[in-house]
């Protein structure tokens, strides 16, 4: 279990256990004592049986004992912090078909939205940028349906990413991607984008509304603070089916993901001093990339 994600992840295995979907779950958190929740809580008291939930630190084979049992290693993470995550590395080179984010620091992982790619070691889901994101939890129940689907009619379809996720998992190595953190450090020193960075998207406006949440002419929302006010935000793209916008705002501010109406996401946002503003878009083949919202006069569909 991961710290970004346990929400979303515990939620989607009570999901499937409530559901009825024949499987065994095995969640690890090394912590001083038990989390309290109620997804945990529930997990442990409804489905004792097919749920195994430790805390406690483990000895030095037990983990690969688990991986090597295991058919499959969830990692759902939001914001999207995970890099090289060396428990899924290792779950990979036990046997175990990874199943997480696509993030772009785990390409190295090799798991795909499409199964059958050339290469893919596991299925991906896309990656949020929100605590408790509920279309995270949905695809990580579907995702882990179609797996159990798959493990109990077509098992032939999973030779393949796990012969695969074996391989790619053993030959990883820290000093490989050590390699990797250095060249993306120096690259942004230096003020130039790593060869391989994803590329730069822009067209979108944001604009500014005053503290009494006036509206203009794309939308308003309430104010936020005591003395600043919302933005309201406009996104075009057809082909996206999410935008997320993610303002500079202190700690525990909630960021309002713009609703999509043909292909224009609006929304608002906490105000924000200066622009740009960050996107994450997500597109219809559940590809992520970032862009850039400008903050600027109002936009008019065409």
């Amino acid at each position: 279990m991961r710290h970004e994600g346990q929400k979303e992840l515990l939620r989607a295995v009570r999901r499937l256990l409530d559901e009825g979907h024949p499987c065994n779950v095995l969640l690890h958190r090394l912590a001083p004592q038990p989390p309290r929740g109620e997804d945990l809580d529930g997990i442990a008291r409804d489905h004792a049986a097919p749920a195994r939930i430790d805390t406690g630190p483990t000895s030095d084979p037990e983990p690969r004992d688990r991986a090597a049992s295991s058919d499959f290693g969830v990692v759902p993470s939001t914001v999207g912090t995970d890099t090289f995550l060396a428990a899924m590395g290792e779950a990979m080179a036990c046997g175990a078909v990874p199943a997480a984010t696509a993030q772009r620091g785990m390409r190295h992982s090799r798991h795909s939205f499409d199964l059958d790619a050339p290469g893919a070691t596991g299925p991906a889901v896309p990656r949020p940028f929100r605590v408790a994101d509920p279309l995270l939890t949905d695809a990580v129940r579907d995702g882990a349906v179609r797996m159990l689907n798959l493990w109990h009619d077509a098992p032939e379809r999973l030779a393949g990413p796990r012969q695969r996720a074996v391989v790619v998992g053993r030959g990883l190595a820290w000093k490989a991607k050590r390699g990797r953190f250095l060249a993306v450090s120096a690259a942004c020193g230096a003020g130039t984008r790593p060869a391989d960075a994803t590329p730069a998207v822009h067209g979108a406006v944001g604009t500014r509304l005053p503290g009494t949440g006036a509206p203009s002419g794309v939308g308003h929302g309430p104010p936020h603070g005591e003395d600043g006010g919302s933005m309201s935000v406009r996104w075009n793209d057809p082909d996206a089916r999410r935008a997320e916008a993610v303002p500079a705002a202190p700690s525990g501010v909630p960021t309002v993901p713009p609703t999509p109406s043909g292909g224009w996401f609006t929304g608002t946002v906490p105000h924000v001093a200066d622009g740009p503003l960050a996107v994450l878009v997500t597109d219809h083949r559940d590809r992520t990339t970032w862009a850039e919202l400008a903050l600027g006069e109002p936009m008019s569909p065409a």
